[in-house]
């Protein structure tokens, strides 16, 4: 078993709030005005065509480039911004037939258009939903004459922020984002687009939180001697209600597939990257899900709740290089919640942690089950159960902080052990990292021991004053 034990101080709220939705006052004011929601749609433009040669050996001209696409929504609730970059033009054939070896005369294609959606609202009064959608244009095909051709154009970028804010009621918020296609050719194929997608939703009120946030890159052209990698893909999701109410906050990435035709060498790896955020208050349930594909990519989950004075956070992330196939993917999940109530993971999930703050007894005595060392230490009278974590697969930690004044207890379901930490007397920060099912609590001490408790650390206290001449001693320990 792996934990570390120490003392903190716990952050503001709100000063996190602040710093995670990113929502400004201006907008918030907007709504309060008055503002029409907005439903904004932009298509770029496509790339014109490359004109053949006229002649042989006339080369022919390369593909124009798509048209970028940005799209911008604002004011009350419900707001959705869809952008679409243009395609890129085909590139122009050679003039005709030409003797060996055959030179490759055909034009490139051109690249696809970028693609940006941006969608924000804020209610005092009511609930908010916020929805932001772009894709990039496909790049343009490469042309040539009886076996030659030119390299095909990359697909676009897209990127899609969306933000949601309300002081009463729901927030809803969603970013998808999906990177054009590489072009096809008879010798390169074109590179898929990037994608990024981030999503933020925060409430103050008792409604609840909800933000996805959903990154596909753009999958890798054919082509006759060298693929076209695909696009790299980042998804950010975060959500928070500050006010009772749930979070979730729910991110996946996905990076795009190389093409299928010809050898495939050298193919660029692309990346996929997921990261989630959930937090809440008064025990409310905070989960944050993570997923991320590809040969190369990160998954991070952390989920985060208060209740009754004790903190708890749970937190998740896959290993940064991880070898699956591109139809495979890494899942993690973080839960932290207050109070009772088994708690499921998502099915989905290859790693999770469920850390909850001062369990009822039901709750807790369930966990325990047949762990009966655990139970006789834990359960009793005079106990009191502060948290209980379940760590499902590598890479996960559950945080607890809190205030204790007395012995403090760590059981070990799985192995039905317990561990003494300690005599403590004030603020906790405990963290635990090793995989299984964790309970954690204490027994406070009756009122007539607390009397010879005192006596005896002043005893102590002189004694040893005595016996170093007055000087002041220190000690470390570690368990």
């Amino acid at each position: 078993m792996s934990f570390t034990l120490k003392s903190c101080l716990q952050r503001s709220f709100l000063l996190r709030l602040l710093q995670t939705t990113g929502l400004s006052l201006a907008l918030m004011a907007a709504s309060a005005v008055g503002v029409h929601a907005e439903d904004v749609t932009v298509q770029g433009a496509p790339g014109a065509n490359g004109a053949d040669g006229v002649n042989p050996g006339d080369p022919g001209q390369q593909g124009g480039d798509g048209a970028s696409a940005v799209a911008n929504a604002g004011g009350v609730s419900p707001n959705k911004a869809m952008a679409t970059g243009g395609n890129g033009g085909g590139g122009g054939a050679d003039g005709g037939f030409q003797p060996p070896p055959f030179p490759y005369t055909g034009a490139p294609g051109g690249r696809g258009g970028d693609a940006t959606a941006t969608a924000g609202t804020a209610n005092i009064s009511g609930s908010v939903e916020a929805d932001a959608i772009s894709s990039g244009g496909s790049g343009g095909t490469g042309a040539g004459f009886d076996g030659g051709g030119a390299r095909s154009g990359d697909g676009g970028s897209a990127s899609s922020f969306a933000s949601g804010f309300s002081g009463s009621g729901n927030a809803t918020v969603s970013a998808t984002a999906t990177g054009g296609f590489g072009g096809v050719s008879y010798t390169v194929g074109g590179v898929g687009g990037d994608a990024d997608a981030s999503s933020t939703a925060s409430t103050n009120g008792s409604g609840n939180a909800s933000s996805s946030a959903n990154a596909t890159g753009g999958a890798g052209g054919d082509g006759g001697d060298i693929i076209g990698g695909g696009g790299n893909a980042t998804a950010t999701a975060d959500a928070s209600a500050a006010g009772g109410g749930k979070a979730i906050a729910t991110a996946v990435a996905t990076q795009g597939i190389p093409g299928n035709f010809g050898p495939g060498f050298p193919v660029p790896t692309a990346a996929a990257n997921a990261t989630s955020s959930a937090e809440t208050t008064n025990g409310a349930r905070a989960e944050a899900l993570s997923t991320g594909g590809g040969v190369i990519g990160e998954t991070q989950s952390t989920a985060k709740t208060s209740l009754g004075g004790v903190s708890v956070q749970s937190t998740i992330m896959a290993p940064s290089i991880y070898p699956f196939s591109f139809e495979q993917a890494m899942t993690t999940d973080a839960i932290a919640q207050g109070g009772s109530g088994q708690t499921a993971v998502d099915p989905s999930a290859t790693a999770a942690v469920i850390a909850t703050a001062l369990p009822d007894e039901a709750y807790a005595a369930t966990l325990i089950g047949s762990a009966t060392n655990v139970a006789d230490v834990l359960l009793g009278p005079g106990d009191e159960i502060f948290g209980t974590a379940i760590l499902e697969g590598p890479g996960g930690s559950a945080t607890f902080d809190f205030s204790f004044r007395g012995d403090l207890i760590l059981g070990d379901v799985d192995d039905d052990h317990v561990t003494n930490l300690g005599f403590f007397s004030g603020p906790i920060h405990l963290t635990l990292d090793d995989p299984g099912v964790f309970v954690l609590g204490g027994a406070v001490p009756e009122p007539s021991t607390w009397v010879m408790m005192l006596i005896g650390f002043a005893g102590l206290g002189f004694t040893g004053y005595r016996s170093t001449g007055g000087r002041r001693s220190s000690r470390k320990f570690s368990t």
